[in-house]
């Protein structure tokens, strides 16, 4: 069998099948054509997100360590819409009601220190690192996505049905928290 060779760079193709006129359906009877338009769709495809901001899957938090593994797959992004929720709680061993957390590697915590630490401040790296508020990551997203066109934060006290005096209680008691850990591991590390 013949093997024939490509007319078109990769960068050409991909601006016409990736093209703003042509709907889903037409971009999924691209990817059925072959592998070379396969890859090309699903890799320079513009991606409108909707982010849930409070959402137990801890969405988030997962999407900004996809970024820090391959920033690349930020460029993609071109919308992102947020939706808000409760906080996520859990009853722990001892029967009380906790925040649903992430924590971060030493590894991403270095990485994200040397590329938004400069952009987000003490302030703002504190609350990445917290890792309990959902919230304090979009601007680290932000950070992840030059191409993004349009960010819609929704109403989050309107959604959540918490008032904003609750919301700011649960982050003052977790900042102490978060505070008390924090100088805890670092006495260890001393």
């Amino acid at each position: 069998m013949a093997r024939t060779t490509r007319l078109f760079p990769t960068e050409i193709l991909a601006e016409i099948l990736t093209n703003e006129i042509l709907t889903l359906a037409d971009q999924h009877r691209c990817q059925l054509a072959c592998k070379l338009f396969r890859d090309i769709v699903q890799h320079y495809s513009r991606c409108d997100y909707i982010l849930r901001i409070g959402h137990y899957s801890q969405q988030t938090w997962r999407l900004v360590r996809c970024l820090l593994l391959n920033p690349k797959i930020g460029e993609r992004f071109r919308s992102i819409t947020v939706t808000w929720g409760r906080p996520s709680y859990f009853i722990n061993a001892a029967g009380n009601e906790e925040l649903l957390r992430w924590s971060w590697t030493t590894e991403e915590i270095d990485q994200i220190n040397a590329f938004a630490g400069n952009v987000l401040g003490h302030g703002g790296l504190r609350g990445v690192f917290w890792g309990v508020d959902c919230g304090s990551l979009i601007p680290l997203l932000l950070c992840y996505m030059p191409n993004l066109e349009s960010l819609d934060l929704g109403y989050p006290d309107i959604d959540t049905g918490l008032s904003g005096a609750y919301l700011r209680e649960k982050r003052k008691l977790i900042a102490k928290e978060q505070i008390y850990i924090y100088e805890k591991k670092m006495k260890k590390k001393a």
